[in-house]
């Protein structure tokens, strides 16, 4: 049977924690009394009424933000989290982030987990982390999660365009060749630059350079995030394009970002 309530993380800060909950519970006592257990413990609970039945309140800062995500049906953030996809990564254990348009996401602090195993046969999968730009070129920074990179090989940005890798180096160091799991430096040359790459994926080979698929969020832009990198989206009538091929299953959750807030949404 399912509960007869729906559980909500709130996650905040003890600077806004106390205003909120007076508001929301209309009793500054119970207010303050659920503040210092969140000062302590980093976590405390609360019911309150709503029109659509009784809701269970997990209020946490980002100490507990994990646990009480995994409790919870829906999860919203009260004040705007940077380190707040991190969280729902790993609570998800699938993290697969929608944020608006193109918002900055904490790329470095999101995917800890290895996406597939390493393989210096397959094709070549590049995430990148940085990019430098200089009078001497294009340069990436970034891991390579399979294949083998080398100097000359061309690599493909889905919805891009293609690039010629003219060097590889790691801290400096000149190589010629790169495998699965190494972080390391690709210079270029020619393509075009976007500007945005950080979280986006090189592949070995050219893909197509859209699919669609049904999700059930608001119309907009923006880009869906999977572990090893993020294509384009726009979504428009419950329908979103996406600059390069994925799978997205029925049922799947997902972070919604929009105007500085996020919130857990389930894709169709």
């Amino acid at each position: 049977m399912d509960k007869p309530f729906r559980t909500v993380a709130c996650v905040g800060n003890l600077e806004m924690f106390p205003a909120w909950l007076t508001k929301v519970l209309g009793d500054e006592e119970r207010a303050t009394q659920l503040c210092r257990a969140i000062k302590a413990e980093g976590l405390a609970w609360a019911f309150v009424g709503s029109p659509r039945g009784p809701l269970e309140l997990v209020l946490c800062d980002e100490r507990r933000a994990l646990l009480a995500m995994l409790h919870a049906d829906v999860t919203v953030a009260l004040t705007e989290q940077p380190f707040s996809f991190a969280f729902v990564a790993g609570a998800l254990q699938a993290p697969l982030c929608l944020p608006e348009e193109d918002s900055a996401l904490p790329v470095h602090n999101i995917w800890d987990a290895d996406v597939e195993p390493l393989d210096p046969e397959a094709a070549v999968r590049f995430r990148i982390e940085s990019r430098t730009v200089s009078p001497e070129g294009l340069s990436l920074t970034g891991t390579v999660l399979c294949g083998t990179l080398s100097a000359g090989q061309t690599v493909h940005l889905p919805g891009v365009g293609e690039w010629r890798v003219d060097g590889i180096s790691a801290e400096g160091t000149p190589r010629s060749v790169a495998g699965p799991g190494e972080v390391v430096d690709l210079a270029f040359s020619g393509g075009e630059d976007p500007g945005e790459l950080p979280g986006a994926l090189l592949l070995q080979e050219a893909q197509a350079p859209t699919t669609t698929a049904a999700l059930d969020v608001e119309d907009g832009g923006g880009r869906l995030w999977w572990p090893d990198g993020w294509v384009r989206v726009s979504v428009k009538d419950g329908v979103a394009t996406l600059r390069a091929p994925r799978m997205v299953a029925a049922g799947q959750r997902a972070v919604l970002a929009r105007s500085g807030q996020w919130s857990l949404v389930t894709l169709g």
